[in-house]
């Protein structure tokens, strides 16, 4: 039977990996399926690389972790993550394949396996150029209006949870982890979150998130965590002093504005003014929704590529020695 998550109980923690390791060995079957090496780690489970021996193919399992799986509470949340996809139904999500049951009552989820590398990945590695970043910030702008016009808010945005694909000879940028996400009218299946809990990773999350009762966050927090991966992806900065963890990084969000990206101000005044818009303290100041955040992006887009343009000509081909955004850390032709 399970209980209720205990009081004493503040949220999962995102950024740590587990203490026990991978809880199933190579070669496991989990149904139909046989368990291969872990992959990722989350707060709320394990993600294994899998193969489906009904239909030959490779797949993804999310299993929620052990130590979890009594509370009824933590069950709910990693469920939701699968009606959330299923509500959904956008490319730009990962394809969820079937759920099912551990033999101990956990659930897992089997979803599409990427063959891909995260967004955190390609920033440390320094791989985006400015165009790619371009495309894959705009993708996720419209894989967000999906969302939130299926009255989901993922509430865990991060480069992390970013996984940037190649199929075809075309990218796709795909939005993962929806283990805290809010989600309307959801009935049994929508978690009641106790007032004062924070869900999410404190370096992404919006004042109101950390600060304020749940009915408060909406799809605007969303937009919150958009604008800081977008400042830190075109710039290589952080929006404060603070390199965005521990207890620093909350008294920012909360207290500090973020500092004007100056540089990239003066190369691309539209961009700069966007992400400016999306970090603003107060919900209300920032723009209304995703979609008006993808018009805004592909108007600063056009008004790169035209920036490089004019750099190309003759005229002006002295000043490429700084490159065409001197504050990038990937500044690189268009591609």
């Amino acid at each position: 039977m399970m209980t209720p998550i205990p009081s004493s109980y503040e949220g999962p923690d995102f950024d740590v990996e587990p203490d026990q390791g991978p809880e199933f060995a190579p070669g496991t079957m989990v149904g139909s399926y046989r368990v291969g090496a872990p992959i990722a780690y989350g707060g709320m489970g394990t993600v294994y690389a899998a193969q489906d021996l009904r239909l030959g193919r490779a797949v993804a399992i999310k299993v929620l972790h052990a130590t979890l799986g009594a509370y009824s509470e933590l069950v709910q949340r990693f469920l939701q993550e699968a009606h959330a996809i299923a509500r959904v139904g956008h490319p730009g999500l990962v394809e969820l394949h079937a759920a099912g049951d551990l033999p101990d009552g956990r659930p897992y989820l089997v979803m599409e396996l990427l063959p891909g590398t995260t967004l955190r990945e390609q920033l440390d590695q320094g791989e985006p150029s400015a165009d790619v970043l371009f495309a894959i910030f705009e993708q996720l702008t419209e894989t967000l209006a999906a969302v939130h016009a299926a009255g989901v808010v993922h509430r865990d945005l991060k480069p992390e949870n970013v996984v940037v694909v190649e199929r075809a000879g075309r990218m796709q940028a795909k939005l993962l982890d929806f283990g805290v996400c809010k989600v309307t009218d959801l009935g049994p299946w929508s978690p009641k979150t106790r007032v004062g809990t924070q869900l999410g990773t404190p370096r992404y999350m919006a004042p109101e998130q950390l600060d304020a009762a749940e009915t408060a966050v909406d799809h605007r927090a969303d937009l919150y965590a958009l604008g800081l991966m977008m400042y830190e992806a075109f710039t290589g900065e952080w929006p404060w002093q603070t390199q965005g963890t521990g207890n620093c990084c909350i008294v920012a969000h909360l207290n500090l504005p973020p500092k004007e990206p100056k540089a990239l101000a003066r190369r691309a005044p539209r961009l700069a003014a966007l992400l400016m818009d999306c970090l603003a303290r107060n919900p209300d100041d920032r723009p209304p929704n995703a979609a008006s955040v993808g018009r805004r992006l592909a108007q600063a887009h056009a008004e790169w590529q035209q920036e490089w343009e004019w750099r190309c000509t003759p005229a002006a081909a002295p000043a490429l020695a700084d490159g065409i955004f001197t504050v990038l850390r990937r500044a690189a032709r268009p591609s």
